[in-house]
């Protein structure tokens, strides 16, 4: 069941008009096959990332999105046209629950998702990586959209 979400998302987010370019690969290092990187990039004469994430379903829960390793190198309007994408693709493709995973130093999305619906957890520590993480997570069964709580200042 995984398997077929994970697809669903992917051509649910193709559809859906994000902050450029998308371009999607599986994760080299994982042998799982619903695992993949997802990058929009700026077109044309000098090419740029503007945000790269990562995505699954939540191993043995197939109906949680899980996003992480997000890495926003566009500005904030990448960062939120790209949330209101994902928002909106793991809606249509299914999913009960979206999760964010992200740096408690990201005090400004993390505030702004608040204020759009996600829940936050208690920051804590990547024991692996030593990170302080928040999750961040929201019940896409009761919300109808994204869009119009994301503003870019």
């Amino acid at each position: 069941m995984g398997a077929v979400h994970a697809n669903n998302f992917t051509s649910e987010l193709y559809l859906i008009k994000g902050p450029g370019q998308l371009r999607v690969s599986p994760v080299k290092y994982s042998d799982d096959s619903t695992e993949y990187q997802y990058e929009y990039w700026k077109v044309g004469a000098k090419p740029k990332r503007l945000i790269s994430f990562r995505a699954r379903p939540l191993p043995g829960c197939c109906g949680i999105l899980v996003v992480y390793y997000v890495r926003p190198d566009g500005g904030r309007e990448s960062w939120y046209s790209t949330m209101i994408a994902v928002f909106d693709a793991a809606k249509k493709a299914g999913y009960a629950t979206l999760m964010l995973s992200l740096l408690q130093s990201s005090q400004e999305a993390l505030e702004d998702l608040q204020k759009a619906g996600y829940i936050l957890s208690k920051p804590m520590v990547n024991k692996k990586t030593g990170n302080p993480l928040v999750l961040a997570y929201i019940d896409l069964k009761q919300v109808v959209t994204t869009t119009k709580t994301f503003k870019v200042d």
